[in-house]
């Protein structure tokens, strides 16, 4: 017999597993519910509509994708260290297959996720810009190199997504090191 309630993070994990590679499409209660072995009352009891899972589970990546990241890099205390560390933590996790592909879709027709992927593109740069001005970069520079690198990061994703091998990461710090030194 199916659990009746499943905890809301179980439900937004699986929803960003199957938008990842599904897209909205793969957004299906039903099927969801019997993964999770419960009632699809429990997705209704948490998020009311699809809509609202959606935007609920968007926001819990978006926590999810940029707090652990900043928690363990601002743990390190020398530049270079600290900027390298940022780099192999951004690259190293490929698991969100198209979730960028989808939720760019997504965002042409929703006017809140489309607002909650520029604050997350504007944290990244942000983010990414503050550490490369630690490195000795003027301010407009650090900027600059990060936006650079933000777009890098999206084009070097997309390739190399299904990449399987630790050397890609490797062969990606050395080319950014063309244009940061560090």
């Amino acid at each position: 017999m199916p659990a009746l309630k499943v905890d809301k993070r179980k439900w937004l994990k699986l929803g960003i597993e199957y938008f990842s590679t599904l897209g909205k499409q793969g957004i299906n209660v039903e099927q969801m519910a019997k993964k999770l072995d419960c009632n699809k009352s429990s997705f209704y009891h948490h998020f009311q509509s699809k809509k609202n899972f959606l935007n609920e589970m968007i926001q819990y990546w978006y926590n999810e994708s940029m707090e652990p990241i900043i928690t363990e890099v601002d743990g390190i205390r020398e530049p270079r260290l600290r900027f390298e560390r940022f780099l192999i933590l951004g690259f190293k996790d490929k698991s969100r297959k198209d979730l960028m592909f989808f939720l760019r879709k997504e965002a042409e027709t929703n006017t809140k996720l489309n607002r909650l992927l520029k604050e997350l593109k504007k944290t990244r740069v942000e983010y990414g810009a503050l550490l490369i001005q630690k490195l000795g970069y003027s301010r407009e520079v650090a900027i600059q190199k990060a936006e650079i690198l933000y777009l890098f990061y999206l084009g070097w994703y997309e390739i190399n997504k299904t990449s399987k091998k630790g050397e890609d990461i490797k062969d990606a710090i050395k080319l950014i090191k063309t244009f940061i030194e560090f």
